[in-house]
Order: C-alpha cells, then sequence, then structure tokens
C-alpha cells in the first residue's frame, strides 16, 4: 500500500499544502480560492515540497488537473530526502542504486551463495557461504559514469524472526561530478530501456531507488529515495532457460550493448514497438501483432542496410544507376506542375528501391545462417517451414495484410513470426561486437 505524504509546494513562489494519495498530488483547502491560481497550470518539468516531517521532496515531470472543486498534478515520481531534517537538501547526487527483479534475473543474486549439504544424508546441517563483494562485483563504462553490478547481503539475527535475511543485486550508476536532479530520468530510463530488452518486455518495476553523495573520505552517504510510478504492470518471472544473463553477454561487450539499447529511445520511432509489455504476450499473436512485428522489422532493416542490394549485387547496382542517370537528363521545362509532380514521384520510388520484401528478409536469413540455426530447426520441426521458404511466406502475409486482407495468423506465419523477433534482435545488436555464438544464445532463449 502506497504511504500517504502530507506537506506542501512551492508554486509561482507561494506555498500551498498537499497530500499525495497514489500518483495524485492533491492541492487542500477551499478549491475555488485555488482555482485562478491554477488556472493557466499545465505541466511542470519539478515540482519542489516540504513533507510534513520536514524533508525536502521533488516531484518529477508534473501535469496539472484542475476543476472548480479540485486541484490536483500528477506526476512519474518524486525524489524524498533522507537524513536532513533541517537542513536543506538540493536534490544532487553522486551515484545512484536501482533494485528490482528485473535486475536480479539478469544478475541471480545466487551468483554470491555457496552452499554445501549432504543430500544422501540430510540432517538439517547447512553451510551457506557468501563471496566477498569483490569476486561478484560486475562494473563497465557508460558515457560519462561507471555502471555497477554487485550483489548486496543483510543477515537477521534478531531473536524470533523467521527471515533470516536477503540478498538481492543491484545496479548502480557512478559519476565523477556531482549530478543535478534533471540526469535523473535520462539514466533512469536507460537501465529501464535495457532490462526491457534482456527481458523481452517492458514489465519492469524497481522496488527501491537511492541516491548518494560522495563524502570527503570517499565513501557513499544515502541522501534521497527515489519513487518511479509503475504503470501498473507487475513483473512475470522468467524462467532462467528463458532469461538472459550477464552469462549471456560477455563482459567485454556489456558496456556497448548497454549503451546501444540505451541510446535508442532517443533517435529510433520504431523503439515503442520493440519489446510487448511482457514476454507472454506473444505466445499467442494475431494478425495486428504479426503486421506491426514485420513493419518495425522493414523499418529497422532499411535503416541498417539502405543499399544492401545495390552492394550485393552489381547487376542491379549498375542498372539502377543507368535508371537514375537517365531520369536526371530529362528536361522537364516543357511538363505542367502536376506532371513534374508525377515525374518526381517515380523518380523517388526508384531511388527507394532497393529489392522486394522476400529478398530483405531472406538477405538477413542467409547473413545470420549459423545464428538462426536453433529456431529453424524449431520450424522445420513444428511448422515444416524450410530455411528457403521464409523470404515467400513473409511477402505474401504481409501484403496481404497492408493491403486489408486479413487472415488469421497460420502455422507458416507463426514460423516467419520467429524469425522476425529474432532479426530484430540481431539488427539491435549490430556494431556491439557480440559474436556468432553469443548471439544464438540469446535469441535462442528469448524466442524458443
Amino acid at each position: 500500500m502506497t504511504e500517504t505524504i502530507y506537506g506542501s509546494i512551492w508554486y509561482k513562489e507561494n506555498s500551498y499544502p498537499f497530500f499525495l494519495e497514489g500518483r495524485r498530488a492533491i492541492i487542500v483547502g477551499e478549491a475555488f480560492k485555488y482555482y485562478e491560481v491554477f488556472q493557466d497550470a499545465d505541466e511542470e518539468e519539478s515540482i519542489f515540497g516540504v513533507t510534513s516531517d520536514n524533508r525536502q521532496i521533488l516531484f518529477l515531470q508534473c501535469k496539472f488537473f484542475r476543476s472548480l472543486f479540485q486541484q490536483w498534478f500528477s506526476s512519474i515520481g518524486y525524489i524524498l530526502s533522507r537524513g536532513n531534517t533541517g537542513e536543506t537538501y538540493d536534490f544532487t547526487f553522486d551515484r545512484i542504486s536501482f533494485y528490482s527483479e528485473a535486475i536480479n534475473s539478469f544478475y541471480p543474486p545466487q551468483m554470491a551463495m555457496k552452499t554445501d549439504f549432504d543430500l544422501n544424508n540430510w540432517n538439517g546441517r547447512m553451510t551457506i557461504e557468501l563471496r566477498p563483494f569483490e569476486d561478484t562485483a560486475v562494473s563497465f563504462e557508460y558515457e560519462d559514469c561507471k555502471c555497477n553490478l554487485n550483489i548486496t547481503r543483510y543477515v537477521n539475527a534478531q531473536n524470533g524472526k523467521s527471515e533470516i535475511g536477503n540478498i538481492n543485486s543491484a545496479f548502480d550508476f557512478e559519476f565523477n561530478s556531482a549530478q543535478h536532479y534533471n540526469n535523473f530520468s535520462r539514466y533512469w530510463l536507460a537501465l529501464f530501456d535495457f532490462l526491457s530488452f534482456v527481458n523481452y518486455g517492458r514489465d519492469i518495476n524497481f522496488e527501491k531507488i537511492y541516491l548518494f553523495k560522495k563524502m570527503e573520505n570517499g565513501k557513499y552517504e544515502r541522501c534521497a529515495t527515489v519513487k518511479i510510478f509503475s504503470d501498473g504492470r507487475e513483473y512475470i518471472y522468467r524462467p532462467q532457460i528463458h532469461a538472459i544473463t550477464t552469462e549471456d553477454i560477455p563482459l567485454n561487450n556489456l558496456g556497448s550493448v548497454f549503451s546501444k539499447i540505451a541510446s535508442l529511445r532517443e533517435n529510433d520511432k520504431r523503439f515503442g514497438y520493440y519489446f510487448p509489455k511482457n514476454y507472454k504476450e506473444e505466445f499467442r499473436i494475431d494478425a495486428t501483432q504479426w503486421l506491426i512485428k514485420a513493419m518495425t522489422f522493414e523499418g529497422l532493416f532499411k535503416k541498417c542496410y539502405p543499399d544492401f542490394k545495390q552492394n550485393a549485387k552489381e547487376q542491379f547496382r549498375n542498372a539502377k544507376s543507368v535508371a537514375l542517370k537517365k531520369l536526371n537528363e530529362i528536361d522537364q521545362s516543357q511538363m505542367s506542375r502536376a506532371e513534374r509532380k508525377y515525374f518526381g514521384d517515380c523518380q523517388k520510388q526508384i531511388e527507394r528501391y532497393e529489392g522486394i520484401l522476400e529478398e530483405m528478409l531472406n538477405y538477413i536469413v542467409k547473413k545470420y545462417k549459423f545464428e538462426f540455426e536453433d529456431i529453424i530447426s524449431y520450424n522445420l520441426r513444428n511448422y515444416s517451414v524450410d530455411f528457403g521458404e521464409y523470404g515467400e511466406i513473409y511477402s505474401n502475409y504481409r501484403n496481404r495484410l497492408a493491403h486489408g486482407d486479413i487472415e488469421s495468423v497460420g502455422d507458416k506465419e507463426v514460423a516467419v513470426f520467429k524469425i522476425l523477433q529474432a532479426a530484430i534482435y540481431f539488427l539491435l545488436l549490430e556494431g556491439t561486437g557480440l559474436d556468432s555464438n553469443a548471439l544464438r544464445g540469446i535469441v535462442k532463449k528469448l524466442f524458443l
């Protein structure tokens, strides 16, 4: 159950009482008196406040809602200071620590444990040994900071308690200099997107987020707690045979993979379609899901290989070059305005033409033949689809859907869908340095 927080916010140099219930911060008082104050309020990057127990609170990315009877705003979350009662906190930080079941899945806490017991002569005796922090630390560079993965542990020695403790994996961003609070969302989203990638699902929640300041002795002191409101999704646990872990991505490639995925949101409009809400969503697919996956693949393919057929076939390159050259030599001065427009449209079609849909998918299937091997074998056994059939099945079904001829997804289309899922991951991971074995292992876990 979410804690109710009371306090006052600052808005346009005035203080207003509020209470936070869920993600709604409701302005307390005679609402009609505040109507004119907030009538032009729309969105604010942040809103400062002080809680009833004298801690600073900062609401992030706020959107106002108002009526004659009530004014309130929602936010994506808040930062709440810790241990600074009576002192001002500037909301800067030198380190962020994230805790999540999705992080535990990627870097299992059990990697820190070593157990010893005699299963054949069980008498209750068991030894549990936890490896030291230096033996379980994983780190890599990301932009202007260092990312650290490690395993925290807590032992409860209090009498009368049934829980003996817990261990959890944590993901840290560690900075060389103090960061402004405006930078927090950037790193939160970077980790959210990476975890969505390795989990093949956006059902990512963070149970705990802490901000730290670096002290003069080099150690870190926790200065704030961050709460990011979930959109209601619950994380669905992935069985280990279907979960990507740090063992599936070589350490020397982890930084490049993280950076590649974290950069997608800023420059790729297809980003929202790469990962489903959760990995179970695509167990049963319909025509809409299939077509969206096809569109996503085509857009990503064209971005990665804008001239794939010209590079692959000299005859095509020469023919296209001659056609465009002749078109450029045509005198358009005697054409009407409408004719020049139609001429330009036809010329652009030739400029963009890089082969038919069938050739696109066949190109990727052939390029990543080894990496696709497990999926291709699975599809042959279960759906009777052979190596050379994917492009034709893909092109035929995709064109029928795109032209409104809706048909249910059959076995052969399911086989192609699995190929599309893996192909998108191969394209996303290009340039990260992952070898063929790593790529093959990742898509086998996620899509079989």
